[in-house]
């Protein structure tokens, strides 16, 4: 814990009914000492810590990602969505990544939902329950001439003139 010696750490520690947050004044063998803002030195005995965060700094090697994102609610597309590594999004990112949909078009909405660390639970959830990662899905043909059984090429892809 020395790294956070002189940075804002809050603790969660067994004998605390909440959040201890301060500047870490010293850290002893068994213990760390936080000086909140209104002056006081609160021990905290390492053994007890459960959880902290440093609350001015980031102590690790920090990569930021960002959760992109497209949908149509007309033509209920359920969208797709792309983790992109780097500090900011543009807009030709976003079209790297929506080009090789063939379902796009002018009503698509598309963007950031944020950094991923800064992205709702809610959403969240929603993005990695059921979702597939990977190709893009062919556009969906109808078949011609009644055929209803498709070829073994895959369910709903229907094959045009093979020779």
């Amino acid at each position: 814990m020395r790294e956070f010696v002189g940075h804002v750490l809050k603790v969660l520690a067994d004998n605390f009914p909440g959040p201890v947050e301060g500047v870490v004044v010293d850290d002893k063998p068994n213990m760390i000492l936080l000086k909140g803002k209104d002056g006081k030195v609160t021990r905290v005995v390492k053994s007890h810590i459960s959880g902290f965060t440093p609350m001015d700094f980031e102590p690790f090697d920090f990569v930021p990602f960002h959760v992109l994102y497209c949908e149509n609610d007309k033509e209920k597309c359920p969208g797709i969505q792309f983790i992109k590594e780097g500090a900011g999004v543009s807009l030709s990112e976003c079209e790297q990544f929506m080009a090789p949909c063939p379902c796009r078009s002018k009503a698509c909405k598309f963007g950031t939902k944020g950094e991923l660390r800064s992205v709702s639970g809610k959403f969240l959830r929603k993005m990695v329950a059921g979702t597939v990662y990977g190709d893009y899905p062919e556009a969906r043909r109808e078949a011609k001439g009644g055929d209803s059984h498709g070829d073994s090429k895959g369910a709903g892809e229907v094959s045009g003139d093979e020779g």
